[in-house]
């Protein structure tokens, strides 16, 4: 009799993990001022998770005036702590590279060097999240950090079907200048022949910006709030491997905003790379 219940059971979760699929998705924590200080007081940021999905942390970026932070994370709807200890954050987050061509004249698309955590870490629906963060650069700080993972979505994927053809594609928001502390909106269009499944995101960037990305077919954000860029796209060496897919349904249109935060003229191109759905 037991036997059978443990089988039951059993049963039970993996028809769940079947009828769900993830969706690529960022929590970021805005920017955040750090006191000059020695690792020993700490500001703490709360990140609350939406109440639409649970979500799976998988990767850590993060983009500081100076690396020297301490950072220790919790999750708060079971009080469990991630760390026995502080840990200097260049430890347990990544960030941008820049070109590893040696001699490169125009380095302007940086390599995407997440840390990957050993194992996901699944954050409840409509809780919170708190980093807590200390300078012990000895000088004002700040950073912006970026959670990347995927939100649990039910039901069947829906690229999990016998396509005809997946051909490789890659769709851009071309080369474009934005004026200083200006704002600027790409609408990438994609093809009604097919639906488009990305995998990767690569950046050219001259200066400082943030990025919000919108699925209009679905009203879909990909991100809580505005991402760094550096916490978003790659280069070619090292681009942004997305831990879960993004599925664009054919005829939609991708929302990008890029918002400059250099006070000069930025030239940003973002590509997502992936493949076409033919049925």
């Amino acid at each position: 009799m037991a036997l059978s219940l443990g089988n039951r059971l059993e049963d039970k979760v993996m028809n769940e993990r079947e009828q769900a699929y993830k969706e690529y998705y960022i929590y970021n924590v805005e920017n955040t001022s750090l006191t000059a200080g020695t690792g020993a007081a700490f500001t703490d940021t709360t990140i609350r998770t939406d109440t639409d999905a649970d979500f799976e942390l998988i990767k850590r970026t993060h983009v500081a005036n100076d690396g020297r932070i301490l950072a220790q994370f919790k999750d708060d709807a079971y009080g469990r702590n991630y760390q026995n200890a502080a840990l200097d954050l260049r430890t347990i987050s990544g960030g941008r590279v820049s070109d590893i061509t040696v001699g490169a004249v125009n380095g302007d698309a940086g390599g995407f060097l997440p840390f990957v955590l050993p194992r996901p870490i699944m954050l409840k629906g409509g809780t919170t999240y708190t980093s807590s963060l200390s300078d012990f650069s000895g000088v004002a700080n700040s950073i912006r950090l970026a959670l990347h993972g995927a939100k649990i979505r039910s039901g069947q994927a829906p690229w999990n079907q016998p396509w005809r053809a997946r051909p490789a594609f890659d769709y851009t928001t071309g080369r474009s200048t934005i004026a200083a502390n200006g704002t600027a909106t790409f609408n990438v269009a994609i093809n009604i022949d097919s639906h488009f499944l990305i995998h990767k995101i690569t950046a050219v960037n001259t200066g400082p910006a943030l990025v919000t990305v919108k699925d209009q077919a679905v009203d879909r954000q990909w991100m809580n709030v505005a991402c760094h860029i550096d916490n978003f796209g790659g280069n070619a060496h090292f681009p942004n491997i997305l831990p879960a897919p993004r599925f664009i349904y054919k005829g939609s249109v991708i929302n990008i905003t890029v918002q400059d935060l250099s006070a000069a003229s930025n030239v940003v191109q973002i590509t997502f790379h992936g493949e076409k759905l033919f049925l």
